[in-house]
């Protein structure tokens, strides 16, 4: 704690891009800051618990059969291999719960936090349900690693046995319905982590106001004049600040000035693709200055 900065490598030679990201990291790390400030975030409830275990047990199993299916189990040397990584998997993330309890607990909640902030969900940890997400977060990856071997060994159990003995353990009601899962073969081993989003309906940005009004977002062109205040008020070089600037004019000229709530990955996208195909120092250029980029 008592850090107030956090540096973070993009790990990209390209400036323009990495520009790009910046100043979207910013934009996001402002929002998120404002919504706790404001006390938008939510409480994480039961319900949510349960939809976001839901998910998670559905790529565990996806995962799992991955694995399954890019084992060699005709050969007994290769099934051996495949098994042999397993309990090594297992035997790794026991140690660390015994060895460094806390520090294991807080890459398992890094991971948690991630998922709750892009539901606009609050990752407190003194949360009683957020305690017993991070429990059953542990527990799950345990449990995967038998349902690795119990595959393998050809136990016969499907997916609903799997799913049971979850419901058997945690008591959580996580399926009224069992719907199939569709399994995708893959190469010899090959079993990568499957990514399921977490969907999060977009929603406006509002302005507050004294009579308990909304209004809509604002545009990107009024919210410029504040972060540039601010970042003067944070002493940041003049050149700097020059650069954001252009950069943020770059912004409306491609993409449009909207509400900042009505902007989309696609509009990042265009942006990035237009902008790097553009000349450096292009307003510094005789022969480009003039030009508008439309």
């Amino acid at each position: 704690m008592g850090k107030s900065q956090i540096r973070l490598s993009l790990k990209h030679s390209d400036y323009c891009y990495s520009k790009i990201v910046a100043n979207s990291l910013y934009i996001i790390a402002q929002n998120i800051f404002e919504d706790f400030r404001n006390g938008n975030m939510k409480d994480i409830t039961l319900e949510d618990v349960k939809n976001i275990l839901r998910i998670e047990v559905r790529k565990s199993l996806l995962h799992i059969h991955h694995y399954q299916y890019g084992t060699n189990v005709f050969s007994k040397v290769k099934l051996k291999e495949s098994i042999s990584r397993i309990e090594e998997n297992e035997k790794k993330l026991r140690d660390r719960l015994e060895n460094d309890y806390k520090g294991t607990i807080d890459l398992i909640e890094n991971e948690i936090d991630k998922i709750l902030i892009t539901q606009n969900l609050e990752p407190n940890k003194k949360n009683v349900e957020y305690k017993g997400l991070v429990r059953r977060w542990i527990e799950l990856k345990l449990i995967r690693q038998d349902w690795k071997r119990d595959l393998l060994n050809e136990s016969g159990k499907t997916d609903e046995d799997f799913k049971i003995e979850l419901e058997t353990k945690w008591k959580l009601g996580l399926w009224k319905t069992c719907e199939e899962e569709k399994l995708t073969p893959v190469i010899e081993n090959y079993a990568p982590e499957p990514i399921e989003p977490y969907i999060v309906k977009p929603k406006s940005i509002e302005v507050k106001y004294n009579k308990g009004q909304t209004a809509p977002s604002p545009l990107f062109s009024e919210i410029i004049p504040n972060h540039l205040e601010l970042m003067r008020r944070n002493k940041r070089r003049e050149e700097t600040i020059g650069e954001t600037e252009q950069t943020y004019e770059d912004v409306k000229e491609l993409i449009g000035d909207k509400p900042i709530g009505e902007y989309t990955n696609l509009d990042g996208r265009n942006y990035r693709t237009a902008i790097i195909s553009l000349p450096k120092n292009r307003k510094k250029m005789k022969q480009y200055r003039d030009f508008n980029l439309l």
